[in-house]
């Protein structure tokens, strides 16, 4: 995704609503009673930091009660806090993407275009390992998102988009399709667990875990493979969020559209009452787990991802083109 893929939307056949986007600061739209308890009209919201090229992959640490979060075309990784603002956490960082921290060990697993790789950063001694890059003696596509399990276990999607050259390693991808992968704890092979997507994205789990949400962005396209990086919406394509009942621990079954979203959906997240929240071209369209539309957080440019985080985990970070943004909610993250 890119600022070419983003003037795509000028010259697609279908309309999407951009016309609420407002030209700087959030605004948040209420749909219905259920909405109100997710967030209040008049939330405070902050602008944290701007500056950037296209900001992605926003993982909360509470230990150094920060957030860490990728640049992708940039190939860097950045460090904000309340006390000190941003820093330069890695660079370069291998044109990443996904972030999110590992639920036994505390690490950070992050997502590696250029090395098409998942690895662990462990955050004491910046020490970093691989945990995969490979799959059936292949180098894995570009692996774009990832969210950990309770029991270690870790998820990832291995779409394409990493192949582009300005974010990632300018190589036709391997694999003979795009899948969503689980590397098991102690493992270091992956799994393919769905294998039914185009191009499966931004990922989570429900708060008890049985399900897993994943967003299909199959809609977008790379049409050229140089620093050009021209895109193409084809809305014929899936541009929707898929979810799977987890049955023995990773298999990933039943697999049913959760909701077809009006432009296309990017990173996921969910709260502890199982709300989904959806990142999109407009900002975050928040769905209840029976998939009504409650509210939106609408930012003034596309929205790639966001996160939960903050002293009691009712902030919600996101990562919007160029700018990290965050607002106040009213119901605490999932973990």
């Amino acid at each position: 995704f890119c600022d070419s893929y983003l003037s795509a939307r000028g010259a697609i056949s279908r309309s999407v609503n951009m016309e609420k986007q407002t030209s700087d600061g959030v605004k948040v739209e209420i749909y219905n009673d259920a909405g109100r308890a997710v967030i209040r009209e008049d939330a405070e919201w902050k602008k944290l930091a701007g500056g950037f090229v296209w900001v992605e992959g926003p993982a909360y640490v509470p230990s150094l009660d920060c957030l860490l979060f990728s640049d992708v075309r940039a190939n860097t990784m950045y460090k904000w806090s309340a006390s000190i603002g941003v820093e330069t956490f890695r660079k370069p960082s291998h044109y990443s993407n996904g972030n999110c921290l590992d639920r036994v060990s505390g690490q950070l697993v992050t997502c590696q275009h250029q090395t098409r790789s998942v690895t662990r950063t462990d955050l004491q001694t910046m020490k970093v390992d691989v945990v995969v890059d490979q799959y059936n003696g292949k180098p894995l596509n570009s692996p774009n998102d990832v969210v950990a399990k309770s029991d270690g276990s870790i998820f990832f999607t291995d779409p394409e988009y990493g192949c582009q050259i300005n974010e990632g390693h300018g190589k036709e991808p391997e694999q003979e399709g795009k899948y969503v992968y689980c590397v098991q704890p102690g493992s270091s092979s992956a799994i393919p667990v769905i294998t039914d997507m185009m191009r499966p994205n931004g990922l989570c789990f429900s708060p008890d875990e049985s399900l897993l949400y994943v967003a299909d962005s199959g809609a977008v396209r790379y049409l050229k493979q140089d620093e050009s990086c021209k895109a193409d919406i084809k809305w014929s394509d899936p541009h929707l969020v898929r979810v799977y009942d987890i049955v023995n621990g990773y298999e990933a079954k039943n697999g049913r559209v959760f909701k077809e979203i009006e432009s296309v959906p990017d990173g996921i997240r969910t709260d502890i009452q199982g709300n989904i929240y959806v990142a999109t071209f407009t900002g975050i369209e928040v769905f209840a787990p029976d998939g009504t539309a409650l509210c939106s957080i609408v930012t003034p440019r596309v929205t790639a991802n966001c996160t939960f985080g903050g002293s009691d985990n009712t902030t919600l970070f996101m990562t919007s083109t160029d700018t990290i943004w965050s607002i106040q909610c009213l119901i605490k993250g999932s973990v």
